[in-house]
C-alpha cells in the first residue's frame, strides 16, 4: 500500500512543482509539507491539523482527499494509539482526603465541634448572601436606543472587505461575573479550534472576510493553524500578530488579560477526515 506522503510526493514531482510554492498558495510552512511527504506526524502539530493539511495538499494537486482515506487512517492509527492501562496517570489522593481516612472512626469526639464549625460557615455565607443580594437598582437593565447606537455607530471607523471592524466589549452577568467577547476575522484560510470550560463550541476553518464572534465567556481558549491569517478582538482591543503564517498557536483569554502559550505547536481533538 503506497503512503498518503509517496502518492502526494509523486503528483507534486509529476507537475514540475515545488514544496515552497504550494505552502505560499496553501498559507502553510513549507517544513509541514516535507513532513506530511515523509509520512512523519512528529514535525506536525496533531493529527487533527495533519488531516486538515493532507486534506488542503490533496486539493492543490488534483487530488481526491477521499481515495486516501485508508491510507490516512492506517497512518494516525500507528502514530496516536490510544493509551495503554499503564500508561494512563495515576491519581494521587488529596492530602487532606488521605489524612481524613487514617481517622479512628470508633472515637465520635470529633464529631461536635466539627458539626459546629459548618453550622458557623453555612450560618456566615448565608448572612452574607442575604447582605449581598441585588436590588431593584442593580437589576434594571440599562435601555439602549436607537439614537444612542446610531452616534456610536457614527464614531466606528468602516470595516473593509479584509478585516470587518466590530466594537466588542466586556460584560457583566447578573452574578457580577466578568466576561469577554472576542471578534475573529480571518485574513488568509484559517484553522480554528475554540473550547470554553473544557468543552468544544466551535472547530472548523475561517476563509477571507469570514468573522466569528463569541460572547459570554470566562475563559477561551483558541487554537489557531494559521497564526499570520486572523485577526483577534480581545474585548474591543486589538491583540496584534499571533505570529508567522501558517504557525499554529494556542492563546487563552480571561475578562482579566490573555496569554499566548508558548511554543508553536498543540495536540488538538482529533477530528475525522
Amino acid at each position: 500500500m503506497t503512503s498518503v506522503g509517496t502518492v502526494l510526493r509523486r503528483e507534486r514531482e509529476a507537475q514540475g512543482r515545488s514544496i515552497e510554492v504550494i505552502a505560499q498558495e496553501l498559507c502553510l510552512m513549507p517544513s509541514y509539507l516535507r513532513a506530511i511527504e515523509d509520512d512523519d506526524l512528529a514535525n506536525l502539530p496533531g493529527v487533527f491539523f495533519y488531516k486538515s493539511f493532507v486534506r488542503q495538499y490533496a486539493a492543490a494537486l488534483g487530488i481526491d482527499a477521499n481515495k486516501l482515506q485508508a491510507e490516512i487512517q492506517a497512518l494516525t492509527a500507528v502514530s496516536d494509539p490510544e493509551p495503554t492501562i499503564a500508561e494512563k496517570p495515576i491519581r494521587v489522593p488529596d492530602p487532606i482526603l488521605e489524612a481524613a481516612n487514617r481517622l479512628d472512626l470508633s472515637s465520635r469526639n470529633w464529631l461536635v465541634p466539627v458539626a459546629a464549625l459548618l453550622l458557623a460557615i453555612l450560618g456566615g455565607a448565608g448572612i452574607y448572601a442575604w447582605w449581598k443580594r441585588p436590588t431593584p437598582a442593580d437589576e434594571a437593565p440599562v435601555a439602549v436606543t436607537a439614537p444612542v447606537l446610531a452616534a456610536v455607530a457614527a464614531t466606528e471607523p468602516a470595516a473593509t472587505p479584509d478585516q470587518p471592524t466590530v466594537n466588542v466589549t466586556t460584560t457583566t452577568d447578573a452574578n457580577g461575573v466578568r466576561r469577554i467577547e472576542l471578534n475573529l476575522s480571518a485574513k488568509e484560510t484559517t484553522w480554528l479550534s475554540i473550547s470554553s470550560d473544557g468543552k468544544q463550541i466551535f472547530s472548523g476553518i475561517l476563509h477571507p472576510a469570514e468573522t466569528k464572534t463569541l460572547s459570554g465567556l470566562e475563559v477561551a481558549r483558541l487554537t489557531v493553524g494559521n497564526a499570520g491569517g486572523l485577526n483577534v478582538q480581545w474585548n474591543g482591543k486589538e491583540v496584534g500578530p499571533l505570529g508567522a503564517s501558517g504557525q499554529v498557536r494556542v492563546v487563552v483569554f480571561t475578562p482579566e488579560g490573555f496569554s499566548i502559550l508558548p511554543g508553536n505547536t498543540t495536540t488538538p481533538p482529533t477530528e475525522s477526515l
